[in-house]
């Protein structure tokens, strides 16, 4: 029987959703062995966003496209479906779907690039004609299949070095400190090299970690740390190669930008064990005014604690050895309720209400077994009910929470949020498609990075289509370049068949300004020359990409490092 795919799009444009249909359609006539079901929500209407969910909660999607086009000047629709990414992404069962966001211009999509930390993998500017990468590259990411993958001029053992940045989310920030979620792994031992967009005067880019792996991620990423702000000292004397940044300027800031920080109430935490549909919570995160914090469970209950310190702690008791649906998750059993009551119990002046929905006894009884007072029981599973009547009860009686005098988050859509974590990398290939590099680093895969050079684009770190070669002390990486309007593919062209003439002493753009006839007839010369030669081929149209195993599942990738060291995984 085929393997049943279903793939959602996101927007209104029947033309698009024509051809993605054509498209796939075509790949399970080729493949034989798949079949593929279609759904399509028009998210710009309201109740879009929660018919998808709802569809989500009734059968998965693996691949969604989302399309951007007539919102990305609609704030509150933005912000509506950053919510329902981050609400499938924080979800155990629902993590693995793919998505992929269709964009009008580059300038759009740099804009909303933050979308990357909130489960996007893929991007793709619209043309007239939708081409095949929008389907081919989301496919062989979201679903781990490959069909024709076609054939590229390549520019070969380029071996140079390059910065680029690997994009990063900040929760929020204090006055000294800086929350950054981020799939590279730093040892604190080292500074992060990190660009920041916060104001143009913050001009810091060096910056000490205080904190490693600090509490439950927020976003979709893998590593979450704290920063040091290095304020610079009155009293030290003002070198020629160092611009000072005092911590008055910061302050300044803080001052003029209060209003656009997130000014929502304390924190809710709420572990659920996935019990909970996931437009309920979307439905919940949009209505009340209290920081919503989600997780199937805690796997760090100190940090968590320590670092979310929420107001109220909603927790479901899972039944005995209960396994649910064929997901093997760690258990919200007693052993970590208890573990959570500890961990209150160790900060100071912190006592949160506990709600403990499934609960094995009575509120009286529990608090004389854990030494608690503040924990009430309730003997049904969790629910949304109870949940939203107690906070709409709570936000009554709150004010903004004291602590947004020290920490200021970032409101979902704030464009100051993105971050780029620079990294060195040895550029080793580069075709139009995709590009390839060594890094003394693992790097988890489908983590993206924002680049510079050849144009300004995203590439998101792939299981290799083929071998790659051997690079010493090194991992070898392959990656697809998106994010790329007409002109830059122009570019790319001619970019990669020059330097494949004259190779380069630096990784950096270059001048192609070539006569247009004089490009093609040497792009003709290098079909016949080169492009056939079998260093020099990425895959012959007629091969198919081997078919994996196993589906690749998004999540699941980002959570483990890639350790192929150029061994193609296919």
């Amino acid at each position: 029987m085929p393997q049943l795919y279903t793939i959602c799009y996101l927007g209104t444009d029947d033309v698009f959703y024509d051809d993605l249909i054509k498209y796939y359609n075509y790949m399970a006539s080729v493949k034989q062995n798949m079949a593929f079901d279609y759904s399509r929500f028009d998210v710009t209407i309201e109740y879009g966003i929660e018919t998808f969910l709802a569809k989500c909660d009734d059968t998965p999607p693996d691949l969604t496209f989302i399309d951007f086009y007539n919102m990305v000047e609609d704030n509150t629709r933005i912000c509506d479906i950053s919510h329902m990414m981050l609400t499938l992404k924080k979800s155990y069962y629902f993590n693995t779907i793919a998505f992929v966001g269709l964009f009008a211009t580059k300038d759009d999509l740099f804009k909303h690039s933050y979308m990357f930390s909130y489960g996007m993998c893929y991007s793709y500017i619209k043309r007239d004609t939708s081409e095949g990468t929008v389907f081919r590259d989301p496919a062989y990411i979201g679903l781990g299949i490959g069909l024709r993958f076609e054939t590229f001029a390549v520019a070969p053992d380029i071996d140079l070095f390059y910065k680029l940045g690997a994009i990063a989310s900040v929760p929020g920030f204090a006055i000294n400190a800086i929350d950054i979620e981020t799939d590279l792994s730093i040892e604190p031992s080292f500074d992060m090299i990190v660009k920041f967009f916060f104001f143009p005067d913050f001009n810091i880019e060096k910056f000490p970690i205080l904190i490693k792996n600090h509490g439950e991620r927020t976003y979709d990423h893998v590593h979450r740390y704290v920063l040091e702000i290095p304020y610079h000292n009155k009293l030290k004397a003002i070198t020629d190669d160092v611009v000072p940044f005092y911590n008055d300027t910061m302050d300044t800031w803080i001052e003029n930008s209060s209003l656009t920080f997130d000014d929502k109430l304390e924190t809710i935490l709420i572990i659920d064990g996935d019990e909970l549909p996931p437009l309920e919570i979307y439905k919940l995160k949009r209505s009340c005014k209290y920081n919503i914090e989600r997780r199937t469970y805690v796997a760090h209950c100190n940090d968590s604690i320590y670092n979310l310190r929420p107001s109220i702690i909603f927790f479901n008791m899972d039944d005995d050895e209960e396994n649910k649906k064929g997901k093997e998750i760690p258990s919200n059993n007693t052993n970590m309720f208890f573990q959570i009551i500890n961990a209150i119990k160790l900060i100071n002046d912190y006592v949160p209400i506990i709600i403990l929905f499934n609960s094995p006894s009575t509120s009286t009884a529990l608090q004389k077994a854990y030494g608690y007072t503040a924990l009430l029981a309730h003997k049904e599973h969790i629910s949304i009910d109870p949940i939203a009547m107690l906070l709409a009860i709570s936000s009554k009686k709150q004010s903004a929470n004291s602590k947004r005098k020290i920490y200021y988050p970032f409101k979902l859509c704030d464009i100051r949020r993105k971050a780029l974590v620079k990294e060195e990398i040895l550029i080793t290939s580069l075709t139009e498609h995709e590009i390839t590099f060594a890094s003394k680093k693992e790097y988890p895969c489908f983590t993206t990075f924002q680049i510079d050079v050849p144009v300004d684009a995203f590439i998101t770190i792939v299981e290799p289509t083929h071998e790659l070669k051997f690079v010493k002390n090194n991992f070898h990486y392959m990656a697809f370049i998106h994010g790329v309007d007409e002109q830059d593919l122009s570019y790319l062209r001619k970019f990669v068949n020059k330097i494949i003439f004259e190779p380069l002493e630096e990784f950096v753009r270059i001048g192609v300004e070539e006569d247009e006839e004089e490009a093609l007839e040497k792009e003709f010369e290098l079909q016949e020359e080169l492009l056939f030669t079998p260093d020099n081929i990425i895959k012959k149209e007629e091969e198919l990409v081997p078919e994996k195993e196993k589906k690749v599942r998004i999540r699941k990738a980002k959570n483990r490092t890639s350790s192929f060291k150029g061994k193609s995984k296919l």
